[in-house]
């Protein structure tokens, strides 16, 4: 089984946009792409159904997580800028400032 990392939720300040929320997908040493819309950690699609309804994206090529590095998903991915975008890439450990206790 593959762990969620719903619990390690972060705040990222990056490229001077707005304190957003994301959730971390792809911890250091991780192998992280996207196939068909599915998100994909190490070559095994991980289970988002508690936390994603419905809301998939395009493909993503095979993307290695750095050391000191998490990569980190919009829950509506079809409108946000999270690691997929150059502007905001791999998020530091340093720009992570908190998790959240409760989803709406």
């Amino acid at each position: 089984d593959l762990p969620v990392y719903l619990d390690a939720v972060g705040r990222l300040k990056a490229a001077g946009i707005h304190v957003v929320t994301h959730i971390i997908i792809g911890l250091p040493g991780e192998w992280v792409s996207i196939k068909d819309g599915i998100v994909h950690i190490d070559g095994v699609p991980l289970d988002e159904s508690a936390y994603l309804q419905g809301s998939r994206t395009g493909d993503m090529v095979e993307q290695y997580v750095s050391a000191g590095s998490y990569f980190v998903l919009g829950d509506n991915r079809m409108n946000s800028t999270d690691s997929r975008s150059e502007t905001v890439g791999l998020v530091q450990k340093k720009d992570l400032q908190g998790k959240v206790i409760q989803q709406w």
